[in-house]
């Protein structure tokens, strides 16, 4: 029981120890970050028709979206090639405190399963890293006043 608990002991404080803490928001990219925020010099009911717009330009369908609570979730969109394909749907909530702010997550699937959230990788590599590469180079071409990532 000894030897088991002491095999299973270093697992456990592995795993504790890659799970970060939330930060940000920050105009440096962190660890992990899982959220881009989006601040415009629009009004929320613009900055909502007009980055529906941007996505669908960007060739992104639509699975949900919600005028009133100002809410868009993409369908799943297929990138890469046949030997190294990835999707990711995008989700964004258009916000407005002093400033009008469009947040924006993303979501992988590879087809066989859940959902997974995609975030900044150091893997480039994988999936998760690919997905969230691509998204932030497509919604940061969206015009914007700043830039902003946060790790949730």
């Amino acid at each position: 029981m000894k030897k088991l608990i002491l095999i299973i002991l270093p697992f456990l404080f592995i795993g504790c120890a890659t799970t970060l803490p939330p930060a940000g928001p920050s105009t440096k990219m962190m660890k992990k970050a899982n959220t881009i925020i989006l601040k415009v010099d629009q009004t929320p009911k613009e900055a909502y028709k007009k980055f529906y717009r941007f996505l669908s330009d960007h060739n992104f369908g639509f699975r949900n979206t919600d005028k009133d609570l100002m809410l868009l979730k993409t369908d799943y969109r297929d990138f890469g090639n046949a030997a190294s394909s990835y999707k990711f749907s995008i989700n964004a909530s258009i916000r407005a405190d002093s400033t009008t702010e469009i947040v924006i997550s993303g979501n992988g699937n590879m087809g066989i399963g859940k959902d997974y959230d995609i975030y900044k990788s150091h893997h480039l590599l994988d999936n998760i890293g690919k997905s969230w590469k691509k998204m932030n180079e497509i919604v940061s071409a969206y015009p914007h006043k700043e830039i902003l990532y946060k790790r949730n």
